[in-house]
């Protein structure tokens, strides 16, 4: 049987955390404690560079120093021996931690050994003991008193009945004297050491008494300790309230103004003004036209990029009616309006006879955008349109005609006809102020 006990103890340089440990009174080589010690939390390993001591008081106000045992595993062993543990109570330690060879010390936080007392002393079963070998010896001595006391009747009756063994009788009598004498001083032997034995077991009465005294004033000490961690808990709670209220806010309920007055509302408002000042962009995501918030809810300098093609609205800074492709990115500007990211890429074309964009490597033809019966044919292979035809046919073949008007002839003709009233000829015809009626007025062409 591994007969002995072990403990694990992690105790901070820094941190206090009120542990406790429990043992027993009188026990011996086989109560022992692996401390870890700590760093604001995380191991620190030992090596063989220092050596460890724990440093006691007692429940009964005596200093201890013993050594402690630094392991492979970077751990210390501390022995709780028979001395730590004679008193009953509260026990405070505290590991020194040396470096060799120099004058550095590191010492961690105190724990607590609470000592239970035994259920009585080991001097309590020695007076245990002694008390009943005195009950013992009290009934011989009785019995040999009533023994005595039986014979030295036996031997007067003797002597009372014959005078001739009165002699015998006196001598027996006188024996028995000496045994009464004898016993008497047994007697006296055995009250003075049940004096002695009144006394230890009075002694042991008291030191009863003072265990109970230290049973009480421990469980005194452990409801303090209890009522301690309790009010360390609510400390700590508190704190973690007020820590929370600095770096983030709890809207006002732990302290007042916090929702504004917090590291996280600071960082914020610091990152804002430093984005003002770089005049960067700030991506916001991919979102349809319809969730591209109010200009006046964005801040300056918010950029999204729109999945859908959309229709400029009043809030854009080129104004509304401009249809705007898939995948542009439009910014929030600095006097309030959306604006379309100058050189956002083209992400579709479509013609004015389509209806939706094509994306990748296009080919847009005459089709595409409403001139499918415009080609490429020379002039002089035009087709004359049917309107055209029918305004031809109306004219009169100039061969046929075979006329030609010289401009003197016709004024030689016009001074010898005096049918004619007046001939008038010009590139235009005259107003209806020119001539009088009955004139003709003749074109001069070519």
């Amino acid at each position: 049987m591994n007969f002995k006990t072990i403990q694990n103890l992690s105790i901070d340089f820094n941190q206090k955390g009120y542990k406790t440990i429990n043992a027993k009174q009188y026990d011996k080589e086989t109560r022992y404690v692996v401390v870890h010690c700590t760093d604001n939390g995380t191991f620190v390993p030992l090596d063989d560079t220092v050596y460890a001591n724990a440093r006691t008081m007692t429940a009964d106000g005596r200093a201890l120093l013993d050594p402690a045992t630094i392991q492979d595993d970077g751990t210390i062993l501390l022995e709780l021996d028979d001395t730590l543990l004679a008193a009953p109570g509260r026990a405070t330690t505290q590991i020194d931690i040396y470096q060799s060879g120099t004058e550095k010390r590191l010492t961690t936080m105190s724990f607590f050994i609470n000592i239970e007392p035994s259920v009585y002393g080991d001097n309590a079963i020695m007076a245990s003991d002694e008390f009943n070998a005195l009950t013992e010896l009290i009934k011989k001595v009785t019995k040999d008193y009533e023994y005595v006391i039986e014979e030295s009747k036996k031997h007067a009756d003797n002597a009372k009945a014959s005078e001739d063994n009165a002699a015998n009788s006196a001598s027996e009598a006188a024996k028995q004297a000496a045994n009464a004498q004898e016993s008497a001083t047994t007697a006296a032997q055995i009250a003075a050491a049940s004096e002695s034995f009144a006394t230890a077991a009075k002694l042991s009465a008291d030191n009863a008494n003072v265990s109970e005294t230290n049973a009480a004033d421990s469980a005194n000490d452990a409801a303090n300790s209890a009522d301690a961690a309790s009010d360390k808990v609510d400390e700590a709670s508190a704190h973690a309230d007020m820590s929370r209220s600095y770096a983030v806010g709890t809207n006002n309920a732990v302290r007042e103004g916090d929702a504004a007055d917090n590291a996280k509302k600071y960082y914020e408002q610091a990152k804002d003004i430093a984005e003002s000042f770089a005049g960067t962009l700030r991506p916001k995501g991919t979102i349809t036209f319809t969730n591209l918030p109010s200009a006046t809810d964005a801040k300056e300098g918010d950029m999204y990029n729109i999945s859908n093609q959309f229709t400029t609205t009043a809030s854009f800074k080129e104004g509304a009616g401009n249809v705007i492709p898939a995948g542009a990115n439009v910014y929030r500007t600095d006097d309030g309006f959306w604006d379309v990211l100058a050189g956002s890429p083209v992400t579709g074309v479509k013609g004015a006879s389509e209806t939706s964009y094509r994306r990748g490597n296009v080919s847009i033809s005459a089709a595409n955008i409403g001139l499918g019966n415009v080609n490429n044919t020379a002039d002089a292979n035009k087709p004359v349109s049917t309107a055209q035809q029918a305004a031809l046919d109306k004219k009169a073949d100039k061969t046929a005609l075979n006329l030609k008007a010289d401009k003197t002839v016709l004024e030689t003709l016009s001074s010898n006809i005096s049918k004619i009233p007046a001939i008038r000829y010009g590139t235009q015809a005259p107003n209806n102020s020119v001539g009088t009626d009955g004139d003709v007025y003749i074109q001069i062409v070519g």
